[in-house]
């Protein structure tokens, strides 16, 4: 072979193998923000305007704590130990290439550990499994915490008009089902952004 071919083996099968590399994308992911809303960004909600309400991480004090971010607005609300708290930095943003794959599923507090369906991790707090729950109220479907210890979840917990909310009885879990094909949950935004109980 001479050098010409055996450079442009080469040069295929490199780009063949970045290309590969490219087409391989989780389910979902946390990214970045950077004040801007990524086109990949998964809404959890509406807020009373009509706009989506995005799902938020930020890292406070050694712990990732899920949040909620509006549209046009740079801050993260959050819910920690009883207090509403915001933050424009250490944030990152709920994504996916496959929102058809993602499924909220209506719960409570004593019945969050379901089986067979795999929750979408939302946070860290030592002892604690921290997911990512939503739930409607006033007008608006507000996106936070689910904290789980071992034995028993106490609930959804999400920063409202400057005040913690805790639900018990009625909210929904995020789960991911990597089987779940785009026929079955085709229309993601009708259920990932709906406004209020059906």
């Amino acid at each position: 072979m001479n050098k010409r071919t055996y450079n442009l083996v080469l040069i295929l099968i490199s780009i063949h193998f970045i290309n590969g590399v490219k087409t391989h994308i989780e389910g979902y992911y946390w990214r970045d923000f950077e004040g801007i809303i990524p086109e990949d960004a998964l809404p959890g909600g509406l807020d009373r305007n009509g706009l989506p309400i995005y799902i938020a991480q930020v890292l406070f004090e050694n712990k990732l704590i899920p949040g909620e971010l509006y549209e046009n607005d740079p801050n993260v609300y959050y819910e920690w130990a009883g207090q509403v708290l915001t933050a424009t930095d250490n944030v990152k943003i709920l994504c996916s290439q496959y929102p058809e794959k993602l499924e909220w599923l209506p719960t409570k507090h004593d019945v969050v550990r379901l089986t067979n369906k795999l929750l979408i991790k939302g946070g860290y707090e030592p002892g604690r499994s921290i997911y990512i729950g939503r739930a409607y109220s006033t007008g608006e479907t507000n996106v936070g915490k689910v904290v789980c210890r071992e034995t028993d979840c106490s609930g959804l917990y999400v920063a409202r008009d400057g005040k913690r909310i805790k639900h018990r009885a009625a909210f929904e879990v995020l789960s991911f089902n990597p089987k779940m094909s785009t026929k079955e949950n085709s229309d993601w935004s009708k259920i990932d952004i709906r406004t209020g109980p059906e």
